[in-house]
């Protein structure tokens, strides 16, 4: 017999976007925000159980914007090491 047990650790989702935290977090839905995706509301119904945990990360530090915006050369070199990809010259 398999049992499952549940763990304690929730997916972590990082947020740069404060009224998205606010609509994960609190369910802060108003008339404007009424028209927001039924993902949303999958997403606070997740986090009130504990399944995912939204967190707040600065703008500056989003890994994933260097597979989405155009970056500086330095923030485009300091995300490349974050992900473990080196340059490789092959001569």
């Amino acid at each position: 017999m398999v049992i499952f047990q549940r763990t304690e650790l929730a997916t972590k989702n990082y947020e740069d976007n404060s009224g998205t935290l606010a609509l994960a977090k609190n369910g802060n839905f108003s008339k404007n925000s009424k028209h927001i995706d039924v993902s949303y509301h999958f997403v606070h119904d997740y986090e009130k159980k504990g399944e995912i945990k939204v967190e707040k990360i600065s703008t500056d530090d989003q890994l994933p914007d260097v597979f989405t915006k155009a970056l500086g050369k330095n923030k485009f070199y300091e995300f490349r090491k974050l992900l473990g990809l080196y340059e490789i010259n092959e001569n």
